[in-house]
């Protein structure tokens, strides 16, 4: 296959399927990745799936959001395959991760109150990032919410 493109190859959770049969994962430092309809219908794309995407950056106006769009998806690399890979070069960071969720899940269940990324990261002693990745990568376990207050 002749590529007009320079990727960038990653490991990627498919974490839905839109109506459309688009699709949205997470890398593993938690941004986001979209795929195209073609590409979910293509290689039979499934929530939960793993997946090793060859990835460039997202339209300008979408960035912010959604870093990566999806445009290939390495064949031959079932869910297990990628599993053994992101064993094989990522252990530790794998392990880190986590150790940083677990440290947030035990905080949420001492702690039934709402916080911000800086309260969660000054009282877990987790930084910042390790928090808002986190968060990205368990939106199972964590949720934002909207707070409202009385003004006077």
């Amino acid at each position: 296959m002749t590529q007009g493109f320079n990727t960038t190859a990653m490991p990627v959770f498919v974490d839905g399927i839109t109506e459309s049969n688009s699709a949205f994962g997470a890398t593993e430092s938690g941004e986001a990745v979209f795929f195209n309809t073609r590409i979910v219908q293509r290689m039979s794309l499934e929530e939960g799936q793993m997946v090793y995407a060859h990835c460039i950056p997202n339209y300008e106006d979408k960035r912010d959001q959604i870093p990566w769009r999806c445009i290939r998806i390495e064949e031959g690399m079932d869910s297990d395959a990628v599993e053994g890979y992101l064993h094989a070069v990522a252990r530790e960071d794998r392990k880190d991760k986590k150790h940083n969720i677990a440290v947030m899940k035990k905080f949420f269940e001492e702690n039934d109150e709402i916080w911000t990324v800086e309260e969660i990261a000054i009282e877990t002693k987790l930084s910042e990032e390790e928090v808002e990745s986190a968060i990205q990568l368990r939106p199972d376990l964590f949720k934002e919410v909207t707070a409202y207050v009385l003004v006077s």
